[in-house]
């Protein structure tokens, strides 16, 4: 595979940096499902080559300071290889002395290892993206050399607590991350996409323990906002001890709508069970607005996940949804 890039000849600048600098640029060449982000080169290309241009026009750097290299991932044909090519075009673009810094990247597990092998040559080699929210790529130890541009979903899991999390009295005075104004959820559920641990992945893949299929972006999500909540309550430490209450899905396999509506059934009877005094058509008309709040809250935290939504945006979905739930336990 050869790279796409810009050449411009070796010079020195007044402040003794050896230019150009040699950039590479690691994404996939085509959108597909394996991205939610929509990261490609085409996409990214337009918005660096106004970065460097106005770099030069601000008189920070002189025209022909950097040399781009873009490098297709190919995370849109193979996501389970495309860690494999990132690597690739790291090593080659290294052996071939044209490997200053690095960005990009659309594949949290290609820029898990980027990282972790760049931070060894050279001194170590800057990475920078916009993705790689995983909470387990803070670990300044193995990723010394990464910079997030949007954070973690650490912040998610931050805001997740203060905003409805079970707040303990006796702990509330001693954590500065802590809200007296919580919704003081305890008894939850984590209903989400993941296609390595959905409940209705085909039955062929699940007695094969099929370990290639990666973590989806819900499941990194999730996972950063359930070791922050035990990290943080003693409560939820022993309440999620054994196993974290959680019902993954794969949302992109076809399922009927009464598959759906079980489904919802389940986690919303499990989570906030109906009063024993409710019976026949009050309970089931209560349970189908439960379940519609539900349907509401969780698209809504999707989108957290997966774009920049307000936390406004979250805090009505949960509102309506404790709203009803209050009313219907009157």
């Amino acid at each position: 595979m050869n790279p796409t890039s810009t050449s411009n000849p070796a010079v020195v600048d007044s402040r003794g940096h050896k230019l150009p600098y040699n950039i590479l640029v690691i994404l996939p060449a085509k959108e597909s499902s394996n991205d939610e982000f929509g990261l490609t080169i085409e996409r990214a290309r337009p918005v660096i080559d106004i970065a460097v241009q106005d770099v030069v026009q601000s008189g920070r750097m002189p025209a022909g300071w950097v040399n781009l290299t873009y490098w297709d991932d190919r995370y849109w044909e193979d996501s389970t290889l495309a860690e494999r090519y990132a690597t690739v075009g790291m090593v080659q673009a290294y052996c071939e002395h044209r490997l200053d810094a690095i960005l990009g990247f659309a594949d949290s597990y290609g820029l898990a290892t980027v990282t972790k092998v760049s931070a060894g040559l050279n001194g170590g080699i800057p990475v920078l993206t916009t993705a790689g929210m995983p909470s387990a790529l803070n670990l300044k130890k193995s990723y010394p050399f990464l910079t997030r541009m949007q954070g973690s979903y650490l912040q998610m899991a931050v805001s997740m607590y203060q905003l409805i999390a079970y707040q303990d009295p006796t702990e509330i005075g001693d954590s500065k991350n802590s809200s007296s104004h919580s919704l003081n959820y305890l008894k939850m559920m984590f209903f989400y996409h993941d296609k390595k641990r959905a409940v209705n992945k085909p039955h062929k893949e699940q007695d094969s323990q099929e370990s290639d299929v990666g973590s989806s972006h819900c499941y990194f999500s999730l996972y950063a906002i359930k070791n922050y909540f035990t990290k943080k309550s003693k409560i939820f430490k022993r309440e999620w001890a054994l196993t974290t209450p959680s019902f993954p899905f794969d949302e992109e396999l076809p399922r009927s709508r009464a598959t759906t509506k079980q489904w919802l059934h389940k986690v919303s009877m499990e989570t906030n069970a109906m009063p024993r005094t409710m019976t026949g058509d009050v309970a089931h008309r209560a349970q189908r607005r439960l379940d519609a709040c539900l349907i509401g809250f969780c698209s809504v935290i999707r989108k957290l996940m997966g774009e920049s939504h307000q936390i406004s945006e979250v805090t009505s979905a949960i509102n309506k949804y404790v709203q009803e739930k209050d009313r219907l336990d009157v």
